[in-house]
């Protein structure tokens, strides 16, 4: 990475630019990671920020992780038995348990993916 600088009143300031704004909205995950990324990862972050990549970074492992969760949320629903069949006959049982699944599959996926950088 190699940065131009400018000298401004005896000062060498960095002429840094900004990229065009892209439609990349980063979702959940991508902002618990920023969290994590700033608070345990301030090197890692910096050098992000610094790049010009942070955005596409956590729109990329956002939508990694969110993909992820969905599938795993799936898997640990068949293995439960969590069906159409439960959503029709009791829908606050069938809300509860695949809450349940979708919480322990973030949980795995993030311990996984953001938490062990």
């Amino acid at each position: 990475m190699k940065i131009k600088y400018k000298i401004v009143n005896g000062y060498l300031l960095p002429e840094l630019e900004l990229q065009k704004k892209t439609n990349n909205h980063i979702n959940k995950y991508g902002m618990i990671l920023l969290n994590y990324l700033k608070e345990n990862k301030k090197i890692f972050y910096t050098e992000l920020l610094m790049s010009n990549e942070l955005n596409s970074y956590l729109f990329s492992v956002g939508k990694e992780i969110e993909d992820r969760v969905n599938g795993l949320t799936k898997l640990l629903a068949e293995r439960e038995g969590v069906n159409e069949t439960i959503k029709t006959t009791n829908q606050l049982l069938w809300v509860r348990k695949m809450n349940g699944c979708k919480n322990r599959a973030e949980e795995i996926i993030l311990n996984e993916m953001v938490y062990n950088l």
